[in-house]
């Protein structure tokens, strides 16, 4: 008790002591820091997850790569219901759907005008199927964006590997831009087989045909320009892991460590995008189970937790459903993320600041829990080191921490620690490099009424818009000895994108 009391007076007095700084005044906004993200990143921001869907030939052949050859008449979606896809999405917490609708082997899930590799050739709604606009309506009616994979390795185009097969791609690529509405994310990729032609293809060409007519939508490859593969298909992003880029790479050029750490002094707002499957391979192959839920939460702890966004693979059933074990484990991993982040122990705490901008209110450490993620707290210019004190109104027992930056102001954290008040001692809970967008710390469970947060360094003027602390049920009892910001792999491990089919490690 008596240590207590002696806590909430130091608090108190650091307060009086601080009367002077931080009266009430109107403080100038804070600087941003380069890069700053584009209004189609923003729109991203919203998101944090979205679903892809592979779906084709393939899912008929029960192959993950085809060659090319396949009969279009294989194609027996005869139960698709696109509506079924975007519901579970929607009510599963995914913001936008991207659908496979050309894979390697070329057929087309669209009635393409370069190819009779396509839905048009298949007796399936008797040649008049449409994959791709079935989505856009249904993407529609559930309020969810719709994004498009159009492969660049064509195995069934007789130009590949020709100039002539840049017009015939981007002639693809028009249909798909014009006839869907609006899009918001377009995915390439650069796999491809062994002893295949080589092939130069027109990338930035490609690029700004969509910078013209979907200005909206974000581009993803290893090499960005918008979002960048983050080196490897197993849902995890580094513990450090700046938004910043310098495309030291290109789409299906060599792994680089900039893929999986980004670049703190990067020239682009690049960041990066965790893609995995819910099954082991892309394709639905019957014999494959979904993952279990807490498999899907250690990927979301190592990716969304990660400053990455995430990119999860539902792929449907050869009557164009999503298999009913898949539909669980998504309606579970939602359940499981609701449990854990429903509560901020913190929200109605008392918090104390070293620092607090011109004393504005604008810029108060309350912002951090006022379930905002616009609002933020701010330092005075120049101010790279601070702390918070959290005094919650008591104990509580928590094995998460969550905190957040204003990515629309750039991102600048460069390191912190989160400390427990236990046995009238601080102790180190959770430290770390970046944050950006989101950065979640699991650690053994705590119990503690105070709590602090020291910022240790960063680029500039610190801004901070969200703390908080959870409690996952889910999480191992021996959770520390699992050591949670190791890397699980090697650099460059499956970085040929888009090719591997064992996702699980």
């Amino acid at each position: 008790m008596k240590n207590t009391l002696k806590f909430v007076l130091l608090a108190s007095s650091l307060i009086i002591s601080s009367t002077s700084t931080f009266a009430q005044t109107v403080a100038a906004p804070p600087e941003p820091i380069m890069p700053l993200p584009a209004k189609r990143h923003l729109i991203y921001d919203q998101e944090e997850m979205r679903l892809f869907v592979h779906f084709g030939v393939n899912t008929y052949t029960d192959m993950e790569w085809g060659d090319g050859t396949e009969n279009p008449e294989i194609f027996q979606p005869t139960k698709l219901d696109t509506d079924q896809w975007a519901k579970v999405a929607k009510e599963t917490g995914f913001g936008t759907i991207v659908l496979t609708a050309k894979h390697h082997d070329g057929f087309a899930l669209w009635n393409s005008a370069y190819t009779d590799h396509d839905v048009g050739s298949s007796s399936w709604r008797r040649g008049r199927g449409d994959v791709v606009g079935d989505l856009e309506v249904s993407t529609k009616k559930y309020d969810l964006g719709m994004g498009l994979y159009l492969s660049p390795w064509d195995q069934n185009a007789d130009v590949y590997g020709t100039d002539a097969y840049n017009g015939f791609y981007m002639g693809q690529l028009n249909e798909l831009l014009s006839n869907y509405g609006e899009l918001r994310e377009f995915w390439f990729d650069g796999a491809k087989g062994p002893n295949v032609k080589e092939m130069n293809y027109k990338f930035e060409t490609y690029w700004s045909m969509i910078r013209q007519k979907q200005p909206h939508a974000v581009l993803f490859s290893d090499a960005g320009p918008d979002v960048h593969w983050i080196g490897n298909e197993h849902g995890h992003a580094k513990p450090t892991n700046w938004s910043g880029y310098n495309m030291e790479t290109s789409v299906g050029g060599p792994w680089v460590p900039e893929l999986t750490y980004g670049s703190e002094n990067g020239q682009y707002w690049t960041p990066g995008e965790c893609n995995v499957s819910i099954r082991k391979g892309w394709f639905n192959h019957q014999d494959q189970p979904a993952k279990t839920t807490e498999r899907l939460m250690e990927i979301y702890y190592k990716s969304a937790g990660r400053n990455c966004f995430v990119l999860i693979n539902v792929p449907p059933n050869k009557d164009g459903l999503f298999d009913d074990r898949d539909v669980t484990a998504l309606y579970e991993f939602k359940a499981a993320r609701d449990k854990v982040f429903m509560t901020n122990f913190t929200r109605a705490a008392n918090i104390y600041p070293t620092n607090q901008r011109a004393g504005d209110d604008e810029y108060s450490p309350n912002k951090l829990v006022d379930r905002d993620r616009e609002s933020y707290w701010a330092t005075d210019n120049g101010i790279k080191q601070a702390q918070i004190v959290f005094n919650m109104t008591r104990e509580h027992e928590f094995n998460v921490v969550r905190l957040s930056e204003p990515i629309r102001m750039g991102q600048r954290i460069k390191s912190y620690e989160v400390e427990a008040m236990i046995n009238s001692q601080w102790t180190v809970i959770a430290k770390g490099t970046t944050i950006g967008r989101k950065r979640l710390h699991t650690f053994k469970p705590v119990t503690t009424q105070n709590l602090r947060l020291r910022i240790l360094d960063s680029k500039g003027t610190i801004l901070l818009s969200e703390f908080g602390v959870h409690y996952d049920p889910m999480l191992p009892a021996n959770y520390d000895q699992l050591d949670p910001d190791s890397e699980n792999m090697q650099d460059g491990e499956t970085h040929l994108l888009h090719r591997t089919t064992d996702t699980d490690r």
